[in-house]
C-alpha cells in the first residue's frame, strides 16, 4: 500500500528544467531565429482560410457537427488531396533522414498514456476514453493526442545496446483532444479541431547526444516548412508551456496572414523528455562499455500537424481571384500547380 501510494506520487512529479528555459507564461517565450519572407501583398487584402474554405467547399463543419459534435469537420475535395500530399511528402522526407517509418495505433493503454506525461483525468483533461466509458480501470483505453505516445510505448520493457541509439522513428496517426478550455479567434475553423492528422518522429538517445538531436529536429521542422514557401520563428518555450514530461521545449511557428493583423501559429514543437518517459516505461540501454543499464533521453518532434499547417499554405499562397498556388514539393503530389475554384461548395 505504501509502496503504491509512493509510485502515485512519483508519477505526479513534473521533469526538471533546462537552465535556459525562461520562466513564466507563453508571453514570455524567447524568439531563436526566423525563416522566410512574408509576402507582400500590396493593395490585395488577404482572407483567412475559412472564407477560402468556404469559396472552394473544402470542410464541411455542420456535417461534422451532425456527425460527431463541435469542432469535428469533415474534409473534402482538394483539401482531402492535399492532407494526403503533406502526410506521404513528410513522411518521405523523414525517412530520408533515417527515420523508420511506423503507422500506429489510434489508442493505447491509460497506463501507457499517464508513464509518458499525459494526465487524462480532472476537468481539463485532453483525452477521450473508449471502451469502460472513462472510468480509468486498468483495462481501459484512451484515444491518443500525438503518436509519441504509441511510439515510446513501442519500447516498453526493451532494452537496447547503446550502440543502436539514437534510435529513430516517424510515426502517422490521428490525434484526438478534448480541447477543454480553448476558445477565442485563434482557435477558429482548423486550427484546433478535436481529431486532425499529425506526423511525428521520436528518438531515444543517449544523454549526451540528446542536446544535439534537439537540434537536428528544429533544423529538420524548418527545412520541411521552409519547403512549404512558409515563413516564420523558432521559440524557447517558457516554463509554464513546458508540460509534466518536457525537460525543454522549441516551437515553430509559421505566420497565417489571414490572422486580424497577420499572427504567428504554432505547427511545430520538439521537446527533450530525459528519462522521463523511459525511466516510467522501463526502457532501457546497455552501455558500450559493460557498464550499469541506464534509461535513455526521449526526444519527440512534430513532422507537421497537418491541419496547420494546411492553413498556412491556403492563407499564405492564395490569389486574388481565391486559387491557391502549390509549393513545389506538393504539385508533382498534387498533380496540378494550382487548386482552382472547379470544385461546387457542399451542399
Amino acid at each position: 500500500m505504501v509502496k503504491a501510494d509512493l509510485e502515485r506520487a512519483a508519477h505526479g512529479l513534473p521533469n526538471t528544467t533546462y537552465e535556459g528555459t525562461p520562466i513564466g507564461p507563453e508571453l514570455a517565450a524567447v524568439e531563436i531565429s526566423t525563416f522566410g519572407e512574408r509576402r507582400d501583398w500590396g493593395t490585395f487584402v488577404p482572407r483567412d482560410h475559412l472564407e477560402l474554405c468556404e469559396m472552394h467547399g473544402f470542410v464541411d463543419f455542420e456535417a461534422g457537427a451532425n456527425v460527431v459534435g463541435s469542432k469535428w469537420a469533415f474534409f473534402c475535395g482538394d483539401l482531402a488531396l492535399l492532407e494526403l500530399a503533406l502526410v506521404t511528402w513528410s513522411m518521405n522526407r523523414l525517412a530520408a533522414s533515417g527515420f523508420v517509418p511506423t503507422l500506429v495505433p489510434d489508442v493505447c493503454r491509460v497506463e501507457i498514456l499517464e508513464a509518458c506525461g499525459f494526465s487524462p483525468r480532472g476537468r481539463e483533461s485532453q483525452t477521450f476514453f473508449v471502451g469502460d466509458g472513462g472510468n480509468c480501470g486498468d483495462d481501459d483505453l484512451a484515444l491518443v493526442g500525438t503518436a509519441e505516445i504509441p511510439l515510446a510505448g513501442m519500447a516498453a520493457g526493451k532494452v537496447f545496446d547503446e550502440s543502436e541509439l539514437p534510435r529513430r522513428v516517424a510515426g502517422f496517426s490521428h490525434a484526438f483532444r478534448r480541447e477543454a478550455g480553448a476558445r477565442g479567434a485563434k482557435s477558429r475553423g482548423i486550427y484546433r479541431l478535436k481529431q486532425f492528422s499529425k506526423v511525428e518522429a521520436f528518438v531515444h538517445c543517449t544523454p549526451a547526444q540528446a542536446s544535439g538531436i534537439v537540434d537536428e529536429m528544429v533544423e529538420l521542422q524548418v527545412e520541411l516548412l521552409s519547403s512549404l514557401s512558409l515563413s516564420g520563428r523558432v521559440l524557447e518555450m517558457p516554463t509554464e508551456e513546458l508540460g509534466a514530461s518536457a525537460h525543454r521545449k522549441i516551437d515553430v511557428e509559421v505566420w497565417m496572414p489571414g490572422r486580424s493583423g497577420g499572427a504567428f501559429g504554432e505547427v511545430c514543437s520538439a521537446s527533450d523528455c530525459t528519462d522521463y518517459q523511459s525511466r516510467r516505461l522501463n526502457t532501457q540501454f546497455a552501455p558500450s562499455d559493460g557498464g550499469r543499464r541506464q534509461f535513455p533521453s526521449t526526444i519527440n518532434a512534430t513532422g507537421l500537424a497537418i491541419p496547420r499547417v494546411m492553413l498556412a499554405i491556403l492563407e499564405t499562397h492564395q490569389q486574388e481571384d481565391g486559387t491557391i498556388l502549390l509549393p513545389g514539393v506538393l504539385a508533382e503530389l498534387m498533380g496540378k500547380d494550382v487548386i482552382e475554384l472547379d470544385r461546387p461548395a457542399l451542399q
